[in-house]
């Protein structure tokens, strides 16, 4: 009986434990194939690394090509340093595949991260419930290798170009903060109040022609933006 018991039980542990593996593994091994042409990118990224690395005094800049495009970023970040590793039209969930060869090489200070791409047509877009099990993966990932950094997660912006789906955006950064606010070390940004004009449309005028990147002036807002929450932050840490 004592056997027949004991064989149930591992039998059973088994099958939870394999489920569980299952949905832990399900957030990253189904996105692998679209996230697979951004290999090339990424690989150049990390190759860069041997030039540059962002150290312990220096801020580390991950997502889509809204900062891949942030040439001034040095500039708009100073007095801190910023190390920009942005490529293609990134996706939280190819974020989740690809942060953990993106900082490995790097020990910063603290990591800013925004991808806006994960809803971005009526036919590719993630429910808020989806973006925070890879915005989890990600905060994870970074905070296994360095337990301390501080991780920032700039909310998506509001844009002419993909203004239909607005709500389902608003849905999606309010979900991001929600969780941010239950864990340590992570922090959301808000930024659509300021991209928003007193009609509460997009301000066009911050974004190139094609209503979606940012322009010189829509860089230098966002810096200021992002450099007020991280010295908030710094200073409350102290």
């Amino acid at each position: 009986m004592i056997c027949k018991m004991s064989f149930f039980l591992v039998v059973k542990s088994s099958a939870l434990w394999l489920g569980l593996a299952v949905c832990l593994e399900s957030p990253i091994t189904k996105y692998e194939a679209g996230a697979a042409k951004w290999e090339d990118e990424v690989a150049a990224l990390i190759q860069s690394d041997s030039v540059e690395i962002a150290d312990s005094d220096d801020i580390l800049f991950l997502g889509s090509s809204s900062i891949r495009l942030w040439k001034s970023i040095k500039q708009d970040m100073a007095p801190w340093t910023a190390v920009s590793r942005g490529y293609g039209g990134a996706k939280f969930s190819d974020l989740a595949i690809y942060t953990q060869r993106l900082i490995a090489a790097h020990y910063p200070r603290a990591i800013v991260i925004f991808a806006g791409n994960d809803i971005s047509s009526d036919t590719d877009l993630k429910t808020p419930e989806e973006i925070v099990v890879l915005v989890n993966h990600i905060t994870t990932t970074i905070h296994n290798q360095f337990p301390n950094v501080e991780i920032f997660f700039v909310g998506i912006t509001p844009t002419s170009s993909r203004w239909n789906l607005w709500p389902e955006i608003s849905a999606a950064n309010l979900a991001i903060k929600e969780y941010c606010n239950s864990k340590a070390s992570t922090h959301f940004i808000s930024t659509a109040r300021s991209y928003l004009n007193e009609q509460g449309m997009p301000r066009d005028e911050l974004f190139e022609k094609d209503r979606l990147h940012q322009n010189g002036e829509g860089y230098a807002l966002w810096s200021s933006i992002i450099k007020r929450d991280l010295g908030n932050v710094f200073q409350n840490k102290q």
